[in-house]
């Protein structure tokens, strides 16, 4: 089985790393064309701008940004739960790319 953290029945801790699959992150480097997914092996197709995530209104690390190994068209963001993130069942979060601010979605922190 997997986890699935973020979700309220499977809340993310802090200090967890979790992934992010979204769309609109831009060019990666290096490039893949359009219709190929990701490459599954180094070079991973990272993203050229680094974006930034808010979780619970503090900023996250992130290890990888770009396009997810393996899929067409997804971007894949892994970003770590910041130590003093809140705890509940809607706390949001947002990605930042190159100064446009995504829509807001929510996880559930533990």
């Amino acid at each position: 089985m997997r986890e699935t953290p973020g979700v309220p029945s499977e809340p993310a801790r802090a200090g967890a790393w979790i992934s992010i699959f979204c769309t609109g992150l831009g060019a990666s480097d290096p490039a893949v064309p359009s219709g190929h997914p990701g490459p599954t092996n180094e070079p991973l197709a990272r993203v050229r701008v680094q974006p930034t995530v808010t979780i619970g209104g503090q900023q996250a690390p992130v290890s990888f940004a770009g396009i997810a190994p393996g899929l067409v068209g997804v971007y894949q963001v892994n970003a770590q739960l910041p130590a003093g993130v809140p705890a509940g069942d809607s706390i949001p979060l947002t990605i930042i790319q190159d100064g446009v601010q995504s829509n807001t979605v929510t996880i559930a922190v533990k």
